[in-house]
């Protein structure tokens, strides 16, 4: 409706009013979310005062008047009018295409109305914003969604996909969200609460209990679109992080220049999503369940966004990489069947081998006693905060994560939370995986290395490089579908900066970051691309072409022509520019792999 501004239209003051009405009741609808706020009083605009706009103005010779008019000009306006407005509606009609583009938006209107999983885009000049900055769209599962366009795509924020986990839902397997509850008909362009957590950096808490919520950008609004969909599963050692995380998540640019639908999501975490204990039944492991109740929603309304569900990718760091590879061995008996087609995973955990019985059995020794509740009714009563300090101890919050990236003791194990439950997971996910079928889909699988440094190397071989191997190699056996493993070599132009501290050499999810254009933020440069340096620039750039190969081909192929699937080869990630080697397995750390097998120390790999 961009074409009509500027030109008078009569009872444009119905049209305002409308559109204040929607947004008050949608705001009575919220203001009791934790994650929205009550429009400020000077939006709410006095309907007498903005029903003044279609008076008609005269002048006169003594000066000018409002609301009075001769019969005979007011007809003749009246026509005018009339004509304007339809010749401006016939120009805007030809101008509109099918499909629904941030370019294409600002002429662009639909009805809200239409059956559940058809698109219809309306632009509002909602308060606040722009005309051309608001965007709607209906989804299946959320009915009306309303987002904004930022870097030249759609962006859907805080679209809950789950009841929120609190009170009575606690410890209790995800609820999917209603209609009502899933923000419909309000602008999704916040971000929803983080779930809670301890900064291990500033010891503080963050977030909310509730937080089920994921986050959408796309390029188009069109069903027809069938884009490839990636769905980014953040880490944090199953303890931290968001679907949002500053430096680590999607973003409107990549999503526009990519073409890809791009989802993320927040999960359950620490002991509010996988806490295994008697007192609470045998139901555990409920940020796993998040996660896939996340990705059941992408396949039932992500066609309604332009994604096609059939072509979904999931990319997961650490935990992430390893609630990804559970869901997929779970699938089969869980429900949760060919919710992606293929995985791109960076450092998951090869540990994952403790059962329920002897999990619950140290938390009943040690959380339960220090909570001081002896029944499930007393640990539902507890304030979120309560339970992760009766997890925590005496611990300061970086204990747990400063242990993995060290090496470790003999006989000290660190602690699991995604454990074997005996119902979803009956055996570790990689015993799960051998010999199904119906989890044989193509995966990119990587583990950071950088050699400036002995002690630091060493702890990489034995946490996460050698274990990585060991999964790859398991999982080609596994798999008719082709995996292949790279290996980033690179390390950043200066030292990075994370959880508070500075890194001279690289982190294992770097080419993630990489891939999602945001190295700056862990430089301290910004999340933009344009204080970066021209190594960061050709990393981003290297890795962006391997991943929307693998990604648009299914998963099939690699742009490397003698990068042959693993175990032959594995592709190492060089230099300055950021180029590729191909190098057989058997030369790549073969000798420093075999050690610390034959010792048996790779059960102390990292532990997500």
């Amino acid at each position: 409706m961009s074409l009509l501004r500027g030109a008078h239209r009569p009872y444009s003051h119905l049209d305002d009013e409308d559109d204040l009405v929607r947004y008050t009741d949608t705001q009575q609808d919220t203001r009791n979310s934790p994650t929205s706020s009550a429009a400020p009083a000077s939006r709410l605009v006095d309907h007498a005062q903005r029903s003044r706009r279609h008076y008609w103005s005269t002048t006169g010779g003594a000066g000018s008047h409002q609301g009075t008019c001769s019969p005979k000009m007011c007809v003749l306006a009246a026509v005018t009018a009339l004509v304007t407005l339809t010749v401006l509606v016939t120009v805007a009609a030809a101008v509109i295409s099918t499909t629904a583009s941030p370019s294409s938006t600002t002429a662009s209107t639909a009805s809200t109305g239409g059956a559940p999983g058809t698109t219809s885009l309306l632009l509002s000049a909602g308060i606040g914003r722009s005309l051309e900055d608001v965007v709607r769209a209906r989804t299946p599962g959320c009915g009306e969604i309303a987002g904004v366009i930022e870097d030249g795509a759609f962006v859907f924020k805080a679209l809950r996909y789950a009841e929120a986990p609190v009170g009575e839902r606690r410890w209790r397997k995800p609820q999917p969200s209603s209609t009502q509850s899933c923000v419909a008909g309000r602008r999704a362009e916040h971000f929803g609460s983080a779930c809670l957590q301890a900064n291990p950096v500033t010891k503080k808490f963050e977030g909310s209990e509730d937080c089920l919520f994921l986050n959408v950008w796309t390029p188009r609004i069109d069903p027809t679109a069938s884009m490839d969909v990636l769905v980014w599963i953040h880490g944090g050692f199953l303890q931290l992080g968001s679907g949002h995380q500053p430096g680590l998540s999607p973003s409107g640019r990549l999503a526009k220049l990519t073409n890809a639908v791009l989802v993320s999501f927040n999960y359950r975490l620490g002991p509010l999503g996988f806490l295994a204990l008697t007192a609470l039944g045998n139901e555990v492991n409920h940020g796993l369940w998040d996660a896939a109740l996340a990705l059941t929603w992408v396949r039932d309304n992500i066609r309604s966004l332009g994604g096609d569900p059939e072509k979904v990718t999931v990319v997961g760091a650490d935990a992430g990489a390893s609630l990804a590879l559970a869901i997929l061995a779970a699938g089969p008996q869980a429900g949760w069947e060919r919710l992606f087609r293929a995985a791109w995973l960076d450092g998951p955990s090869s540990v994952l081998n403790r059962t329920y019985a002897q999990v619950a059995k140290h938390n009943k020794a040690f959380f339960q006693q220090r909570s001081g509740c002896a029944n499930a009714t007393c640990l539902r009563g507890l304030s979120g905060h309560d339970v992760i300090k009766a997890h925590l101890g005496k611990d300061d919050p970086s204990f747990r994560i400063r242990d993995q990236n060290d090496l470790p003791i003999q006989g000290i194990f660190p602690e699991q939370f995604l454990v074997v439950d005996g119902t979803t997971l009956t055996k570790p996910p990689l015993e799960m995986i051998e010999g199904n079928t119906k989890c044989d889909i193509p995966i990119l699988i990587d583990a950071g290395n950088t050699p400036e440094l002995v002690y630091t190397t060493m702890v990489t071989d034995l946490r996460v490089a050698c274990p990585v191997a060991n999964m790859a190699s398991n999982l080609a056996m596994a798999f008719q579908s082709p995996v292949y493993r790279y290996v980033s070599e690179i390390r950043p132009s200066k030292p990075v900066k994370i959880l508070g501290h500075e890194a001279p050499y690289s982190l294992h999810p770097w080419t993630l970051v990489a891939f999602f254009g945001l190295q700056g933020h862990f430089l301290g440069e910004g999340d933009g691309d344009g204080t970066l340096q021209e190594p960061e620039l050709a990393l981003r750039d290297v890795v962006r072409e391997m991943a929307l190969q693998f990604v648009r081909s299914g998963g099939r192929s690699v742009p490397v022509a003698d990068w042959m699937r693993y175990p032959k080869t594995v592709s190492l990630l060089r230099g300055a520019n950021a180029t590729w080697e191909v190098v057989p397995t058997t030369s790549y750390k073969k000798t420093e792999c075999k050690f610390w097998t034959s010792e048996g120390l790779t059960q102390y790999a990292w532990i997500s």
